[in-house]
């Protein structure tokens, strides 16, 4: 019984690592300016919106591209 108990144990602790490095990962996306010529943007993940397809990260306090 002992064995179930810690295999649980460690599932719900990867998961919950795996949670946290959600919310820690940092964004690298290629999008295109408006002329169309490409650039990067590193940060980090603010807001998704799968529904429309918008993605916005924030590099800093004040830096932020949707």
């Amino acid at each position: 019984m002992s064995g179930k108990k810690n295999i649980k144990g460690f599932v719900v602790l990867a998961l919950a690592a795996l949670f946290l490095m959600a919310f820690a990962y940092q964004a690298q996306a290629s999008v295109f300016s408006s002329s169309g010529t490409p650039f990067s943007y590193t940060g980090k993940i603010v807001a998704l919106d799968a529904h429309n397809k918008i993605m916005t990260v924030q590099a800093g306090p004040s830096d932020e591209l949707t």
